[in-house]
């Protein structure tokens, strides 16, 4: 029994709001409305594969981040972030920011679906495929593509393991060249490419380069954990999702069940890996042996409840959506004078410009997630590395708008019109590897906004990722002129000897 990836989604979503259910009827009506957006939204966009795939990104990182979330902080409040700090007593003020966070889903969605029913569907990319005579860019140049992510996974891991820069720790002003080739390196590239290598192209490939491959990807999941991080399993686990949804891949429910455990099994124990590395390894310096033993010892005494609330932690937008709602009844210390500050468009975009030129302060004003440690945690604003939290999607443009509902509504659904004209305007590329690297990058961002709503953080990223995506292709065209050269001359040069 074989089903689609988006008729899994259905499914999972369905179970999941059945044990939220049932477990707790509270969210009763929130849940129904958004199932009835969620059914009907999709249903609309039926014939529009290619546009259904962000919609359900948007709808699933709604439904994990936002709805999800919500019932975890309602089962126990002190997972609320910033519940230490201003606690949390009337539990009814959960209900209504989800209420209005809904609302604003809806208005998103709206936008986005007028710009995918006027826009052409794009033609089914599964018949460009491996059976083509003339072999495909990302095959033919595989090893100039190698080389360049070899070259740029020594510099990170020089970087971190060399200098110490990037342990979670405070990095000093005199390495800002060092920064700057930090950002030079998009971590989500390397898997979105060896997923194309592997799922699209395996067939092409022998069985050396496909080690080649996974160790390019075992040494860039191992540069991003020793930072402290576990988000290399969610660029993989992204990248593969978003291609079984790109390609309307059918797999055996088995298949799916055994996928989905491991990647439940991957995450929950990423997290546990990437804070015993950021909490252990990094600041006691103990070694791998000592640390192994150790590790082992924390998973068995691992609490799953504990984790899951820990894991759903990290979808801290509806926490700041929550808070927004929470300092209309009471008095929280809250500098909302400051903190407004970060969300002026000119600050939102004069942090934009300083992620895109590092080393130029553009503005004096820390960016959303900073202010949130300055301003809501009362963190001491002694460096822009503070890094707390977020006010979600929809809080930060309350924030922006400074609560003008009119043009709330308004900038909501012009997200969800630009969400649309984006991947309508990436269509129009005539490379589907290269579409669909921008697709992942154009999903990556609606998860990611929906959770956090940290605009001038992720923007920047986005736009530099995009920028580097072009400069890599360009640069591997190059080279394989170059060498195209060289050949020709050397075959005429034995030619002409030979004559």
């Amino acid at each position: 029994m074989s089903f689609t990836f988006e008729r899994y989604y259905h499914i999972v979503i369905l179970i999941v709001s059945l044990i939220i259910l049932i477990d707790n009827s509270f969210f009763w009506n929130e849940i129904c409305l958004f199932l009835l957006i969620n059914s009907l939204s999709l249903f609309v966009v039926r014939k529009k594969h290619y546009y259904k795939i962000p919609l359900i990104f948007l709808l699933g990182t709604f439904f994990g981040g936002v709805v999800f979330r919500s019932y975890m902080i309602y089962s126990s409040t002190i997972s609320y972030r910033y519940f230490i700090k201003h606690g949390l007593d009337n539990v009814d003020i959960i209900e209504t920011a989800l209420q209005d966070a809904i609302v604003g889903l809806a208005l998103i969605v709206l936008g986005y679906i007028m710009v995918a029913l006027f826009a052409k569907q794009r033609k089914s990319t599964a018949s460009n495929t491996s059976n083509t005579i003339k072999l495909p860019a990302l095959v033919s140049n595989f090893y100039l593509i190698i080389s360049v992510l070899l070259v740029l996974i020594g510099i990170k891991l020089f970087i971190h393991l060399g200098l110490g820069i990037g342990l979670k720790t405070i990095r000093p002003t005199s390495y800002i060249g060092f920064l700057f080739l930090l950002r030079l390196i998009p971590d989500e590239l390397p898997f979105v490419i060896l997923v194309l290598y592997f799922f699209k192209y395996g067939n092409l490939l022998s069985f050396y380069k496909k080690l080649f491959l996974i160790t390019i990807g075992g040494a860039m999941a191992f540069a991003i954990l020793v930072t402290g991080s576990k988000v290399f399993v969610l660029y993989f686990g992204l990248s593969a999702a978003v291609y079984a949804f790109y390609m309307n891949y059918k797999i055996k429910l088995r298949t799916f069940l055994i996928v989905s455990s491991v990647a439940v099994l991957l995450v929950g124990v990423s997290f546990i890996l990437a804070e015993f590395v950021k909490f252990n390894v990094n600041k006691n310096e103990i070694s791998i042996s000592e640390g192994s033993q150790i590790f082992a010892e924390v998973v068995a005494e691992v609490d799953p409840y504990l984790l899951l609330g820990q894991v759903s932690m990290r979808f801290s937008g509806m926490d700041g959506q929550i808070l927004l709602f929470q300092s209309k009844e009471e008095n929280l210390s809250v500098d909302w004078e400051n903190l407004e500050k970060s969300y002026y468009p000119s600050t939102i975009a004069a942090n934009i410009l300083e992620a895109l030129i590092p080393g130029i302060n553009f503005t004096n004003i820390p960016f959303s997630g900073q202010a949130i440690g300055f301003y809501v945690l009362n963190y001491k604003p002694g460096s822009k590395q503070v890094f707390a939290g977020a006010l979600g999607l929809f809080g930060s443009i309350k924030m922006i708008t400074r609560s003008n509902q009119l043009l709330y509504y308004l900038i909501l659904v012009l997200w969800g019109v630009i969400t649309g004209f984006y991947f309508m305007l990436i269509s129009k590329i005539k490379n589907t590897d290269i579409i669909f690297v921008l697709f992942f990058f154009g999903c990556f961002l609606v998860l990611n906004n929906t959770i956090s709503g940290n605009f001038d953080t992720l923007l920047g990223k986005f736009i530099v990722k995009i920028v580097l995506l072009f400069f890599y292709t360009f640069l591997v065209l190059i080279l394989r002129d170059i060498f195209r050269t060289k050949n020709k001359s050397k075959q005429s040069y034995n030619l002409g000897v030979t004559q």
